[in-house]
């Protein structure tokens, strides 16, 4: 054995700790959109297992024990059950607030859009009114070629 059992357990609690960072960030950027759901999965579970590699060789030099991942579950769960609902209640604020901000600059940008276009499509004097027309005729011609 290349350390003594001394330095074990504070080992244990590294990867108790890494186990709750995680659970942390998952808890965070958690999307909502089952599809972005999935693939949040899978990149976090690589990641879960790159920082579990790293730790594993920074802090037990690179041995693997259960002991490392029985670890990471605990600070998962002490995560999950102690923070996590507060971290939930965060998240949909958030979500919710980024949401209502992106819908609003949404609602805003159609409605410029159309009042844009009205005041593209009245004409303002006879000749406007000849150009409006000449250039729906030529539309017209052209989408009757395409089909």
């Amino acid at each position: 054995m290349l350390f003594s059992t001394v330095g074990q357990f504070g080992i244990f609690l590294a990867f108790i700790w890494l186990g709750a960072i995680l659970g942390v960030i998952y808890s965070i950027l958690k999307p909502h959109n089952l599809i972005a759901k999935n693939i949040f999965d899978i990149v976090s579970i690589l990641t879960s297992g790159i920082l579990f590699i790293i730790f594993m060789q920074t802090y037990n030099l690179g041995q693997f024990r259960l002991f490392l991942v029985l670890g990471i579950i605990i600070g998962y769960l002490f995560e999950k059950f102690f923070i996590g609902k507060m971290l939930a209640e965060l998240n949909n604020l958030l979500y919710n607030n980024i949401n209502k901000v992106f819908n609003k600059t949404i609602n805003t940008l159609k409605t410029k859009l159309k009042i844009k276009k009205d005041k593209q499509l009245k004409p303002k004097n006879k000749q406007q009114k000849n150009k409006i027309k000449k250039n729906k005729k030529i539309a017209n011609k052209f989408y009757k070629k395409q089909v």
